[in-house]
Order: structure tokens, then C-alpha cells, then sequence
């Protein structure tokens, strides 16, 4: 029998008359009524989980969806666990020449342009949790930024290089649908020479971009990539992987005092996209990535700085009232002592009190208490250390302030 697959899975999904959408039984046979909303692949589990079927059914059968798909063509496609040889047939005759990827979970959405390529797809909670409405309202926001697309590259077929190779550029950036297929072969072929400079962001890779920071400083590194992450030119999601490999490689190098550097390109990272993995990650990033000399925690050897830079201890620092404070490091462990030039008590950013002189945590401890008089009381105290470091490190020990 004809499509005997597919009828089987059009005779359990047939819904009501369509207003504007069609109902299609393949690829092949669709190639003369598509137009410009293309199709929209309902995806379901065949045989093996069957929730996924009714909840094809019942999408396929809201007005609102339909409404929103306009005069897109509906396919229901079914999914076999273990397709046999003559289900891969009947599938492959389905799909035709159609770029239909296989969906992450199922039911799934799967939405293709006019020419049958893969735009956006819409599955898991994001299809699971919402309304009709809801889901409506993300078909319709989906085919019309392809539209919007669609027309940026329409007019990017005249004019000079560079504004052809701007306007394919601002269709790749449109959010939520796919990225264009060989984006650097279109920017080549309309702008050879590349007068737009705009070839090395769209060859931009995370991996390429890791291996350029190797040779950096982390100061360095968080320059070069807080510039890019403001550059509209790349999309959000690549500026979202552009803070990400900063932050990998300032993480590997990095000492205490650059733990500023990695809040901040978390922040950045995070109010790009906050729902996106990356930017749901970068509150984890921001609280535990930071290298610190904390109070609570003191010292050991991935947070000893390997220069001589002044670092700050993080708090709270418990000095508040007039009176005589100490501040003492006691070396617990590891076969190097830790090596202090100075200790500075700052009220905000005004120095208020320093104690200057060689100390020595370890075995045996030598002059390691530093001390402050304070005469009158402060709001914000602050406690910046001078290490004298040789590049040894492999020290552990805690740090005490007391009042006396």
C-alpha cells in the first residue's frame, strides 16, 4: 500500500479540517504547496512511549498552533526505537530531500523554511511545560525572525561588499533560529576581500579562541575578551563562549588578585543570556571560581600568589572598634614557610595603619604577627598583605585577627 507507514501515523494523528495549515503525507509530495511559513514537523515516539503520540495529536490539533503556523504545512513523522529495513524505507520516503534533524526528546517540534532546511526546534520542557498558547507563541516568534532573516539576505544580494557582508552578518545574529548554513562561504562570495573585516567572526571558534589566550596574562585575557564580549557583531551565544574561554584560562593561571577578573566576566557572561547553560552557570562561576586569601579559609598552595603583588583578605574582617588588633599567620603544613613583608589595615580604600617587617609562618615562625592600634572605630575595615615570594609555594596555614 502507498505510504502505508505514514498513513498509519496520519490515521492515528488526523485531526479536524485545518483552517491554513495542510496536512501532508510526505516530502515528496509537498514540493508544489509549501510556501512561506514551510513545514512544521510534528515528531513522536512510535511503539515505545506513547505519551509522545497523544501529545502530537494534541498539538496538531490546537487552534492556536495552527493559527500561529499559518500557512506552514504540517508532517507528523514518526520515531521507531529499532527501525527495521523496510521502516527506514518508508521514513526516508517520508522526508524526502527535508533537513529534519533528530530531536534531543520527543514529542518535538521541528520547524524547516521554504527550502526544507532546519530553522528552529522546539522540544523538552520547553515544549512539555507550556500552554498551547505558549507554544503557539513561540512558532509564531520563530518563523517570523526566519522571515526577518530571510529578508536581510534578500537584500544582501546587491549593494557594496561591505554592506552585503554586514546585512549577512545581522541575519546570522537574529536569535532563537538556527545559524545560517556555511556562513563563511556567503560572507566570502560577497565580500572576497574581505573589506568588512568581518571573516574572523564568523569563523570564530571557543577552541581556537582557548588556544589564543595560552600566551596571554590574565589582565590580558580579560581585556581581549570584555572588548569582544561588547562587539554586536558576534551573537549572543558566541560572546557568551568568548567570556567562557576567558574565564577557563584565567582560572588555570590565575592567583588572588585575580578573582575580580573572573566575577566580572561572569556577570558579563550571565547578562548576556541569563536562561541560556551559560548564563544559568556563571552564579556558580562568580561564588566558586575566584581565587581568594580568605579569612575563613587561609592559605594553601593553588591561592599563594607567585609575585610579590599586595593581595587583599577577604572578610569579614572582624575589626570594627577602637583598640589594639594582631593579625597572625600560623603555618600548619607543607614543606615551604610563607614569607610576609607587610600587612596594611585600610578603612574603604584609605590606608589607616601599617606594619612593615619581615615575618616568617613555618618552622620555626619568625616575627609573623603584625599589629594595629586603632583609635577610632571604622566601618569597612579592610586587611591588604605583601608577600616576598621565591616561586616556592607548597604551604598551608590559617590566618588569625584578634583584638587584645
Amino acid at each position: 500500500m502507498k505510504h502505508q507507514l505514514c498513513s498509519i501515523a496520519l490515521g492515528a494523528l488526523l485531526i479536524q479540517p485545518l483552517a491554513a495549515v495542510s496536512l501532508i503525507e510526505s516530502a515528496s509530495e509537498a514540493q508544489s504547496l509549501v510556501s512561506s511559513n514551510g513545514y512544521i514537523i510534528f515528531s513522536y515516539a512510535e511503539g515505545w512511549e506513547r505519551f509522545s503520540k497523544r501529545k502530537a495529536s494534541q498539538l496538531m490539533s490546537s487552534r492556536a498552533i495552527q493559527q500561529a503556523a499559518g500557512n506552514a504545512l504540517y508532517l507528523p513523522l514518526p520515531s521507531y526505537e529499532r527501525p527495521d529495513e523496510e521502516k527506514r524505507r518508508q521514513l526516508a520516503e517520508i522526508k524526502g530531500e527535508l533537513d529534519i534533524p533528530s530531536p534531543t526528546s520527543y514529542p518535538a517540534i521541528i520547524m524547516l523554511d521554504q527550502a526544507g532546511k532546519h530553522y528552529a526546534t522546539i522540544c523538552g520542557s520547553e515544549l512539555l511545560n507550556a500552554s498551547d498558547q505558549e507554544i503557539a507563541q513561540l512558532i509564531a516568534t520563530k518563523i517570523s525572525r526566519k522571515q526577518q532573516q530571510q529578508k536581510l539576505l534578500t537584500h544582501a544580494s546587491s549593494g557594496s561588499a561591505t554592506e552585503r557582508a554586514q546585512l549577512i552578518l545581522k541575519a546570522q545574529l537574529i536569535e532563537e533560529i538556527a545559524p545560517l548554513s556555511k556562513l563563511c562561504e556567503r560572507l566570502k562570495i560577497a565580500d572576497p576581500n574581505d573589506e568588512s573585516k568581518l571573516q574572523e567572526i564568523a569563523k570564530f571558534s571557543q577552541s581556537n579562541y582557548s588556544e589564543k589566550l595560552k600566551s596571554m596574562s590574565p589582565e590580558k585575557i580579560y581585556s581581549d575578551a570584555s572588548e569582544r564580549v561588547k562587539d554586536t557583531r558576534y551573537s549572543i551565544a558566541q560572546r557568551q563562549k568568548i567570556a567562557a574561554a576567558a574565564l577557563g584560562s584565567i582560572r588555570r593561571k590565575s592567583s588572588p588578585q585575580h578573582a575580580q577578573l573572573i566575577t566580572s566576566l561572569a556577570a558579563q557572561m550571565q547578562q548576556l543570556n541569563p536562561n541560556s547553560p551559560l548564563g544559568l552557570s556563571a552564579s556558580h562561576v562568580a561564588a566558586e571560581w575566584p581565587v581568594e586569601f580568605s579569612l575563613e579559609s587561609g592559605w594553601y598552595p593553588q591561592i599563594i600568589p607567585s609575585d610579590d603583588s599586595p593581595i587583599e583578605i577577604t572578610g569579614p574582617i572582624p575589626i570594627q572598634q577602637e583598640g589594639n588588633y594582631e593579625v597572625s599567620f600560623h603555618y600548619t603544613h607543607g614543606g615551604n614557610a610563607l614569607h610576609i613583608q607587610s600587612v596594611s589595615l585600610y578603612n574603604g580604600e584609605a590606608c589607616i595603619a601599617q606594619d612593615e617587617h619581615p615575618g616568617r609562618s613555618g618552622h620555626p615562625n619568625s616575627n609573623h604577627i603584625y599589629k594595629f592600634s586603632l583609635k577610632h572605630p571604622i566601618e569597612n575595615a579592610r586587611i591588604i598583605v605583601q608577600f616576598k615570594m621565591d616561586g616556592v609555594k607548597k604551604s598551608y596555614g590559617k590566618i588569625i585577627i584578634q583584638r587584645q
